[in-house]
């Protein structure tokens, strides 16, 4: 039994899609690429339901601080980390006039950003003695249409707000697209690129892409993971990084946990 504000309570928290929208390379890739996929099977193959999956939980740091303001200048930082790895943008199509083997086109129709919030604190949420179960809704998730492949993103991002003012972070990417080390390798440089367009940018300058001034009526969308799904993966392995001050920052072992 879970307590939300210290009142116990038998339902799992819901995260709520506040919006969605696929973030393209900043530039037209040209030429495009292309990569073949080396499965027999159509797109209903297991294969393509497999996939690299991590949540980064924060909490809130700053009283300025805001998710809503995060995801607005992720999605420009994404843009321009996605000019350097186009086909993370791409799609599945038939080669051959529709007619061939599947591949994979860089035809930047881009990576799908959710924008989130949960009825919970970020606290409460960890927790949970389900929180397992609960983390399917800090991750969103679609499989592969197997009728219209062509149309199906191939990654996801979800930034999840908590009611604290912490939030979270999820990654979805298929296996097919790219293997982790290489999903990694692409964080990273995001995170570079991102960290610098922030602190080159005017403190008083809200992103193009500021949620709160649209001002949503609330979800329009669900996640597609049930429980079930969430059942038959892979093992869930917790990494826990303090504070810089808490650091000795002379620690090899501190070291190789923050990279």
């Amino acid at each position: 039994m879970a307590k939300l504000n210290g009142t116990p309570t038998n339902f799992l928290p819901n995260s709520h899609i506040e919006a969605a929208q696929s973030v393209t390379p900043t530039k037209a890739t040209d030429p495009r690429l292309s990569r073949q996929v080396a499965v027999t099977d159509s797109a209903s193959s297991a294969i393509f339901r497999k996939r690299f999956q991590a949540i980064l939980y924060y909490k809130k740091a700053l009283s300025e601080e805001s998710a809503w303001l995060l995801v607005g200048w992720m999605k420009l930082s994404l843009g321009k980390a996605l000019e350097e790895q186009p086909i993370l943008a791409g799609r599945l199509r038939r080669g051959e006039g529709g007619k061939g083997e599947l591949e994979i086109v860089s035809n930047d129709s881009g990576v799908r950003m959710i924008e989130a919030r949960i009825s919970t604190t970020l606290e409460e949420f960890l927790d949970l003695k389900e929180r397992e179960d609960a983390e399917v809704e800090l991750v969103f998730w679609n499989d592969v249409d197997d009728q219209n492949p062509q149309f199906s993103p191939l990654f996801y991002i979800q930034v999840t707000n908590f009611q604290c003012g912490g939030y979270s972070i999820g990654i979805s990417c298929s296996l097919v697209l790219a293997d982790p080390l290489a999903i990694i390798s692409f964080l990273r440089r995001w995170v570079d690129i991102h960290n610098h367009m922030v602190s080159e940018a005017d403190e008083a300058k809200l992103p193009l892409f500021y949620l709160p001034n649209f001002k949503p009526n609330g979800s329009f969308l669900t996640n597609p993971i049930g429980s079930n799904q969430a059942k038959h993966r892979g093992k869930i392995m917790i990494f826990k990084s303090s504070t810089t001050k808490d650091l000795n920052l002379n620690d090899e072992a501190h070291k190789a946990l923050a990279l």
